[in-house]
């Protein structure tokens, strides 16, 4: 066992002891030994420390940006890339038009009408109704995985314009921004995406089922993905990150109806595995979508793994299909995923 010893004793066995060798041995065997175990704690340390969240990386490293224009393809349109777990907006890439759009949300409206009537009590999980008018009956789950107008269509007789227009903004068509570049001199304030105002009959029908008439920008789908993807709110999760200034007032925050987002979910997953957005699916990881499209253009709002989600997709398309935005988010969570 190494033998502790002062200064001043190594001074004198350094002019008189025989042994002044050994001795030296010994404490240099200590010092290393005293070393290596400061070493391994700073190791265990580094190992155990989890910074701040404003430190942490927010995402595995990778070039979302790379990994949006191979997804495009020779597709003109847009890929907006998000992080669901601190809902924020990783990348945004575009070919032929603006990385910044706006667009109705066609079909992906239908997630605002099912949570809407989910929320309310409007309908059950059970409840079913005509897929489409030779179809059989469906329930919700079924509904958002495949085209189903009649069954929205009905959900509009039973959900009101007010209901829908609330459903909406608590998901995702409404976000807190800014038109300054330092927002602390200019106050947040919400953004709301353009819904019709005093619609009814067979115009508000045609907006819980196919968004007609609503506007919404790029933001506002992320928002969507990062609600569907957190089980959160836009104002939850605005709440925790605006500081409160003389010109900044926190918005109240609104809870999400988890189990309506927990059924809604599940018609998502049903979506890519057996529905109309099954383009987006990948082998190795599960993903929930929502596809929607008119004439011209269309649109993809996903993410994935559906059951614990680290990456959100909204990808636009020009002149493309629902199919077509659906395989863009299927070769973007490949490369994603590895396989």
């Amino acid at each position: 066992m190494p033998v502790v010893v002062s200064q001043r004793s190594i001074n004198h066995e350094k002019a008189d002891s025989p042994n002044f060798g050994k001795t030296m041995i010994s404490t240099s065997s200590l010092k290393m030994f005293f070393l290596c175990g400061l070493l391994v704690s700073v190791v265990l340390m580094a190992a155990c420390y989890r910074a701040p969240i404003a430190q942490r990386s927010l995402a595995p490293m990778m070039d979302y940006g790379q990994l949006g224009y191979d997804a495009l393809g020779n597709h003109v349109g847009a890929v907006v890339v998000v992080d669901p777990q601190y809902g924020r907006v990783l990348k945004r890439v575009a070919r032929g038009m603006d990385v910044q759009f706006s667009s109705s949300p066609f079909e992906v409206v239908q997630i605002v009408t099912a949570y809407a009537a989910l929320d309310s009590g409007a309908i059950t999980p059970q409840t079913k109704f005509r897929c489409n008018d030779i179809a059989d009956q469906v329930d919700v789950t079924e509904a958002l995985a495949r085209p189903c107008p009649g069954f929205f269509a009905e959900l509009s007789k039973k959900v009101s314009p007010v209901n829908f227009k609330r459903a909406a903004q608590i998901i995702g068509f409404t976000y807190y921004g800014t038109e300054s570049v330092n927002p602390l001199t200019t106050a947040m304030r919400p953004i709301s995406a353009v819904i019709p105002a005093n619609v009814a009959g067979a115009d508000y029908e045609a907006l819980a089922t196919r968004g007609a008439g609503m506007k919404a920008n790029d933001l506002h789908f992320a928002q969507l993905a990062i609600s569907l993807a957190s089980n959160t709110t836009t104002s939850e999760r605005m709440s925790t990150i605006i500081t409160t200034t003389s010109q900044t007032i926190t918005p109240p925050a609104i809870p999400i109806n988890k189990q309506a987002m927990e059924i809604i979910k599940s018609g998502l997953i049903k979506a890519v595995n057996e529905g109309a957005t099954m383009a987006a699916g990948t082998v190795k990881e599960s993903v929930a979508g929502k596809v929607g499209s008119d004439e011209e253009n269309a649109l993809c709002v996903s993410f994935a793994p559906a059951n614990k989600p680290e990456i959100g997709l909204i990808v636009f398309l020009k002149e493309g299909t629902s199919t077509e935005a659906a395989q863009v988010a299927g070769r973007f969570y490949r490369a994603y995923f590895g396989k």
